[in-house]
């Protein structure tokens, strides 16, 4: 009997150890924000931390800082 998903990789938009890489961070970085309460969107599964994608595209935009100069000259 085939799956769609095996219980091994994360549905599409859910990354695990995919998160890290796509934020260009180590994983301990990840870790750490956890701990400290910053960083991502997280859902923990049991013993599995998972991001969605649209979480961590949501974090990046939060990050995003335009220049003073920028916005006068538009």
């Amino acid at each position: 009997m085939s799956h769609a998903h095996s219980w091994k990789q994360p549905a599409a938009g859910r990354l695990t150890r995919e998160a890290a890489p796509y934020l260009r961070v180590c994983e301990r970085t990840l870790i750490r924000w956890r701990g400290l309460g910053v960083g991502p969107a997280w859902t923990k599964v049991g013993h599995r931390v998972i991001y969605r994608e649209s979480d961590l595209d949501a974090w990046l935009d939060a990050q995003r800082v335009v220049p003073v100069r920028s916005e006068m000259s538009a």
